[in-house]
């Protein structure tokens, strides 16, 4: 049962940390460094994650950023092309707008958007848990 508490902690803080980045960011501009999809197989299948490679401007620092979200939680999608979609409108060497935020200008992402699948995700697997460690301890 306390896996399940984690599950939600971890799904509840992760989507209040992203409405905290997004409240606290800023545009900026900067340069694609790099773009691919990864492959991650596990027993239940493959994950494709598309990942981005930036480097941006800040107050005069220079930074670098992979974060397509705020927050800790990366999308991963069921086919490579769902994941190619994401990073098609992006060209490496080319420009992006993207997000910093501005406690912390190391951290930066490019979508001003939550993933509340992922989170809500989190959450569900938690209260799961939580309701299999009851009935066991019935």
């Amino acid at each position: 049962m306390a896996l399940g508490a984690v599950s939600i902690g971890f799904g509840v803080r992760n989507h209040r940390k992203q409405k905290r980045a997004i409240a606290n960011s800023t545009t900026v501009q900067g340069t694609v460094t790099g773009i691919d999809v990864e492959e991650d197989s596990y027993s239940e299948g493959t994950t494709y994650r598309p990942q981005l490679e930036y480097e941006y401007e800040y107050l005069g620092e220079s930074y670098t950023g992979d974060d397509l979200y705020p927050g800790t939680l990366d999308s991963g999608y069921n086919t490579e092309k769902k994941a190619r979609e994401v990073l098609d409108e992006f060209t490496e060497g080319g420009p992006i707008s993207l997000y910093v935020d501005t406690d912390d200008p190391s951290r930066s992402f490019v979508f001003r958007e939550t993933t509340p699948v992922r989170n809500v995700g989190a959450v569900f697997a938690g209260l799961v848990i939580i309701g299999f460690g009851l009935l066991i301890a019935l």
